[in-house]
């Protein structure tokens, strides 16, 4: 079974272990973040769970950032 995940986020990362050693373990995992984070940091998350990655700017836009991701 393949190990899969999305993550929406602000770009706080302030529990557990780092994310993006934790994002390894992923076969694919995906991100999407939104202000105030730092896009760079968010893309390199979705980099190392080898999955896609959106920024929103606006809520209205994470639904479809969600289906781009699950696709």
């Amino acid at each position: 079974m393949k190990k899969r995940g999305l993550i929406l986020t602000d770009g706080a990362w302030n529990q557990g272990r780092d994310p993006l050693k934790v994002a390894a373990y992923y076969d694919k995992l995906s991100v999407i973040g939104f202000p105030p984070a730092k896009q760079g940091k968010i893309r390199q998350l979705a980099v190392k769970g080898t999955g896609d990655f959106s920024f929103v700017e606006d809520e209205t836009k994470v639904f479809a950032a969600i289906l781009k991701c699950l696709n």
